[in-house]
């Protein structure tokens, strides 16, 4: 019943998500809190279950300051963030090795390099 439940929940998610990247018009800024609180709510899920209940496992409290940074940056950060997805759109960027490699006249190694950091930070427990 509970892998039900789940693949349940993310099958609604999945739909949301589709809904939300397909439409042929922008979403109405209604419907955009909407997705953008699902989002959230995914990141906040996904970030609990995976990293600050494991880390907490190993590293007892020190896993507490894991959190100012994202509550400052969702609190304090919207002009940035507005910036950061106006450029994304411009360039159609989609990933962190995009923009990196964008702001670095498309270098195409940087973007290699930016991606197999990224691929490796969870073996080398780079965050």
């Amino acid at each position: 019943m509970l892998l039900l439940v789940g693949l349940a929940y993310l099958g609604i998610l999945f739909a949301i998500a589709w809904f939300g990247v397909r439409r042929a018009r922008p979403l109405s800024p209604r419907l955009r809190v909407l997705v953008y609180s699902l989002a959230l709510g995914v990141f906040c899920t996904s970030w609990t279950f995976y990293g600050a209940v494991g880390n907490a496992a190993v590293a007892g409290w020190a896993f507490l300051p894991i959190y100012p940074g994202p509550i400052l940056l969702f609190v304090f950060g919207h002009g940035m963030l507005r910036r950061l997805l106006r450029v994304a759109k411009a360039r159609n960027i989609t990933s962190i090795a995009d923009f990196l490699s964008s702001r670095f006249g498309r270098s195409q190694s940087l973007a290699g390099l930016a991606t197999v950091v990224r691929g490796l930070s969870p073996i080398l427990e780079i965050s």
